[in-house]
């Protein structure tokens, strides 16, 4: 963590400008985002064993650890490429942060977790196709936009199956393909730079 002046208050004395704004790091944010998300996953666990419902919940948390695995490394490399300061970008940040942190509580209803990430990654390609043009190398930001459409039309798919009358199958899959798919982007075909660090 770093402090820089306050430039929003340079014109008005002296004493202002030495106000100390605190500042984080890409990996520092990171870090504290995915300490959060991890927090919420532990809360939704809780509730699972509270209820006995493990048998069906254990697919939706492993797809959760998969997702907050992505935050990870989505927040350390895409805060460093992408302004900052928006308000749409705070505002759909916000309703990330409490998509995740209901989800949690979706653990062992396998249709409303899905319908959770659903809206999830839809909110993700808003998120990431409006930097689009303010990125100059927009390769994976664009890469990433794709990935997240992606995600989000195999969940639309794995909803679509659960309404045929396969609810256990389309989980199973569902969560199969998204694991498939982490491990591609994060450790074979590294989506996000210095993946490893």
């Amino acid at each position: 963590m770093r402090y820089i002046i306050n430039p929003s208050r340079k014109n008005i004395g002296i004493s202002a400008n030495i106000i100390l704004m605190p500042t984080f790091t890409p990996k520092e944010r990171a870090i504290g985002g995915t300490l959060i998300f991890a927090a919420f996953g532990v809360i939704g666990i809780a509730i699972v064993i509270a209820r006995q419902d493990f048998v069906i919940a254990w697919p939706p948390i492993l797809f959760y650890a998969m997702l907050v695995w992505n935050d990870y490394y989505s927040m350390k490399h895409f805060s460093t490429i992408i302004p900052p300061g928006k308000t749409s970008q705070a505002f759909i940040d916000t309703i990330l942060v409490i998509l995740h942190f209901i989800s949690t509580f979706f653990f062992d209803n396998p249709f409303l977790f899905t319908i959770a990430m659903t809206v999830l990654f839809i909110l993700a390609v808003l998120k990431y196709a409006s930097d689009l043009p303010s990125v100059k190398n927009s390769r994976a930001l664009f890469r990433k936009v794709k990935i997240d459409a992606l995600g989000a039309l195999i969940s639309a798919l794995a909803l679509a199956g659960m309404f045929m009358g396969y609810p256990w199958q389309s989980t199973i899959v569902l969560t199969g393909i998204f694991v498939c798919a982490s491990v591609y982007v994060i450790i074979i075909n590294p989506l996000y730079q210095d993946t490893l660090g």
